[in-house]
C-alpha cells in the first residue's frame, strides 16, 4: 500500500525541550533531515510536540506509525523515552522503550485506530495531530536524550479512481475502442447500448458552433436493432390512401423537401405524411435514429484533459448531443480529451489547441515505460532520450505517471529554441530530499553538439534546499524552504539581448542576460548579468535532479512567459489535481 510521510511544519503545545545545532526552532530542528540540530531533554517532565504538514483525502487510512530519531547520553540504567499522540487536545503516551547511546537511531510506534476515538483514523484527525516525545527514564542532568527529527508516515489505500456519468449512462462500463472513439455497452433486458464518441473537428462545424472543439455522443445501437419505425405502419397506409405507394425510381420521394437525394426513402414521402397528421413524427426521428445513431442529449459527462491529466468538471451534451469542449479556458490543454470511463478525443489542433503562441514543446510524460519521452505530436514531435538512471513514477502530480530520477548524474537533453532573445520554460519538480543538498534542475544556453559542462548560461539550482537563479556568472538565491514530498512548479524567464560588441578582436556581441525563477507563479530568485560575451551556443537545454525526484509538464516557449500566465498556469494546475478525481499518488502540491 502507498504511504505519505508528513513532517513537522510548525510548533506544537508543548516546547519544553532545549535545542542542539541552533536550529531556527523546534519544529525546524527536528524537520530538516539532520542529526546536527534538534531538540535534548535532560529529566522525565519535560514534553515536546511538534504540529505536522497538513495532507488531502488520499484514501482508506491503515495506520499512522509515529516516528523519531534520538540518541541518548549516560552512564547508568538504559535511558528511555515515550512518544506522545496529541489528538483531541488530549495526549496519549505509547509504551517506553531504550534509547541508545552510540549513534542516532530510528524509533516508531504505530497506531491503526486513534487512541481518542478508538476508529480508524480520518484525514481530519491525522491534519490535527501532534507528534512527540518524553524522556521516560533517565538520570536528571546526568543524563540526556537528544532527539534530532520528529515524523509520522500514514499508511493508506487509496480510492479506486471515481468516474461516472449522470443521466443516461450512469450505469454503464467503458472499453476504449481506436484512438478517436469508445463503447459503452450495458446491457438492459435484451438490449445491449453502444455509444460512440464522435470527433467533430473546428472546422466544418455546424452553424451553431463556430470556431468550437466539440465531440458528439451517438448511440450506435439504433443502427444494429431490427424492427419497424414507430408511425412506419400508419405511414404505409396512408401512402397507400393517396396513390403514393411504391413508386418508380424517378418520384422518390424525400424526408425533407429542402434535403439532399440522398436522404430519400424508397416509395415514401413520410414528410408530407407528417405535414398531413397521419403519420407519427417519431417516424422521422427513429429513421434518423436508423441512419445516424440516436443522439444523446442532456448527458453530462466528467471531462479531464488527458495530457496534463487535470480534471475539468462535468460538461452537458446539448439538444444536438454535442458537448462543446472548454478550448476558450485559458491553459487549458485541449490536445486530448478524456471522458469519464475512459473514452478519449482525437488530438485536435496542437499549438491552437493548447491556446499557448510559441510553444516549442510540450513533454507531458506520460509514457509510463520506456527510454524516451514524446513531445505532443500537434507542437513539435520531438523525441528525447532517457539517459541511463531514469524511470519512472506509476502515479505523479496527476494520476498518471511522471519521471523519476534513480541513480547516477546525467540529465534529460532536450532541443529549444535558441538562446538568444526572449525564451521560457515550465516543469513539474518533485522534491524528495531538497533539505541540505545541492543539485541541478535546469541548465540552457550551452553547446547541445558536444555536450553539457557543469553550468550553462541560464540555469536553475537547488542550494542547501532553496532555488538559485543564474544568468552567465551572476547568482541570485531564493527564500522558499523546498519540503520533502512536494510538488513545485517551476517557471523560468530568460533574456538574452545584445548591447554591444567587444571592441578587440574577434569583436564577439555582448549580452545583458536575465533569469527570472518563479515557485508557483510568485518570482523566487532573479539573476542577471551585463556586458557578457555569450549567451549560449546551439539549441539544447537539460533538465535534471537527484534521486527519487520527479519531473512532469515539460514546457518550453519562444517568448517569455507573461504575468498572468505564470499566476494563470500556476492556478490552473493546483485546482486540476482533484482528490478522486485527478489527484496523483505522488506527493502533494508545495503552493
Amino acid at each position: 500500500m502507498p504511504s505519505l510521510i508528513l513532517r513537522p511544519n510548525a510548533a506544537g503545545t508543548y516546547q519544553a525541550f532545549s535545542t542542539f545545532g541552533s536550529p531556527p526552532s523546534h519544529w525546524q530542528g527536528t524537520s530538516d533531515q539532520s542529526d546536527a540540530t534538534g531538540v535534548v531533554t535532560t529529566n522525565t517532565t519535560n514534553k515536546e510536540t511538534q504540529n505536522l504538514a497538513s495532507s488531502s483525502d488520499l484514501g482508506t487510512i491503515n495506520s499512522v506509525a509515529g516516528y523519531m530519531r534520538a540518541k541518548a547520553t549516560g552512564t547508568s540504567t538504559a535511558e528511555a523515552a515515550v512518544f506522545i499522540w496529541r489528538t483531541y487536545n488530549t495526549d496519549y503516551e505509547g509504551t517506553p522503550f531504550p534509547v541508545g547511546r552510540s549513534f542516532f537511531s530510528n524509533y516508531s510506534e504505530v497506531r491503526t485506530t486513534n487512541p481518542n476515538t478508538s476508529s480508524a483514523w480520518t484525514w481530519t484527525e491525522v491534519n490535527a495531530l501532534e507528534i512527540g516525545a518524553r524522556a521516560a527514564l533517565l538520570v536528571p542532568v546526568l543524563e540526556s536524550i537528544e532527539v534530532s527529527e520528529f515524523w509520522i508516515v500514514v499508511d493508506y489505500t487509496p480510492y479506486e479512481k471515481q468516474v461516472s456519468d449522470s443521466g443516461s449512462l450512469a450505469s454503464e462500463t467503458v472499453t476504449p475502442r481506436g484512438i478517436i472513439d469508445y463503447s459503452r455497452q450495458a446491457t438492459t433486458g435484451a438490449r445491449t447500448r453502444v455509444v460512440e464518441v464522435v470527433r467533430v473537428g473546428s472546422t466544418d462545424l455546424h452553424r451553431d458552433y463556430p470556431g468550437k472543439q466539440v465531440v458528439r455522443l451517438i448511440d450506435r445501437a439504433m443502427l444494429y436493432e431490427g424492427g419497424a419505425l414507430r408511425g412506419l405502419s400508419s405511414a404505409k397506409t396512408f401512402a397507400k390512401m393517396g396513390n403514393r405507394g411504391m413508386v418508380t425510381d424517378e418520384r422518390m420521394v424525400q424526408l425533407n423537401p429542402t434535403a439532399p437525394r440522398s436522404q430519400n426513402v424508397r416509395g415514401l414521402n413520410l414528410y408530407y405524411a407528417v405535414q398531413a397528421g397521419m403519420v407519427l413524427p417519431e417516424a422521422l426521428e427513429d429513421l434518423h435514429n436508423r441512419i445516424r445513431g440516436k443522439r444523446l442529449s442532456g448527458i453530462s459527462v466528467d471531462v479531464w484533459d488527458q495530457i496534463s491529466g487535470a480534471y475539468l468538471g462535468p460538461q452537458n451534451t446539448d439538444s444536438n448531443a454535442t458537448l462543446v469542449l472548454p478550448t476558450d479556458t485559458q491553459f487549458v490543454e485541449v490536445l486530448q480529451w478524456k471522458l469519464a470511463g475512459g473514452g478519449y478525443s482525437d488530438c485536435f489542433n496542437g499549438e491552437r489547441a493548447a491556446g499557448t503562441p510559441g510553444l516549442m514543446f510540450y513533454f507531458p510524460c506520460n509514457e509510463g515505460s520506456g527510454s524516451s519521452i514524446s513531445s505532443f505530436p500537434g507542437i513539435s514531435g520531438q523525441r528525447a532520450t532517457l539517459p541511463s538512471g531514469w524511470s519512472w513514477y506509476d502515479s505523479g502530480y496527476f494520476n498518471r505517471p511522471a519521471l523519476r530520477k534513480t541513480s547516477g548524474t546525467e540529465g534529460i537533453v532536450v532541443q529549444c529554441a535558441d538562446p538568444v532573445g526572449f525564451r521560457s520554460f515550465q516543469f513539474l519538480y518533485y522534491a524528495d530530499d531538497p533539505v541540505g543538498n545541492t543539485y541541478t534542475l535546469f541548465d540552457y544556453g550551452v553547446p547541445y553538439q558536444t555536450g553539457f559542462p557543469a553550468s550553462g548560461v541560464f540555469r536553475v539550482s537547488v542550494e542547501n534546499g532553496v532555488l538559485r537563479a543564474t544568468a552567465g556568472g551572476e547568482t541570485d538565491d531564493g527564500s522558499t524552504a523546498l519540503a520533502a514530498g512536494k510538488w513545485y512548479l517551476i517557471q523560468v524567464n530568460t533574456e538574452a539581448v545584445v548591447t554591444g560588441a567587444q571592441i578587440n578582436p574577434p569583436y564577439r556581441p555582448l549580452f545583458s542576460l536575465k533569469t527570472d525563477v518563479y515557485i508557483s507563479g510568485v518570482l523566487e530568485a532573479n539573476a542577471s548579468a551585463e556586458d557578457q560575451a555569450s549567451a549560449g551556443f546551439g539549441n539544447g537545454a537539460q533538465f535534471n535532479c537527484q534521486s527519487d525526484d520527479a519531473l512532469d509538464e515539460l514546457r518550453h516557449l519562444s517568448r517569455a512567459l507573461y504575468t498572468d500566465e505564470i499566476s494563470n498556469y500556476s492556478t490552473f494546475l493546483r485546482i486540476g489535481r482533484l482528490p478522486k478525481k485527478s489527484e496523483g499518488k505522488l506527493g502533494s502540491p508545495g503552493w
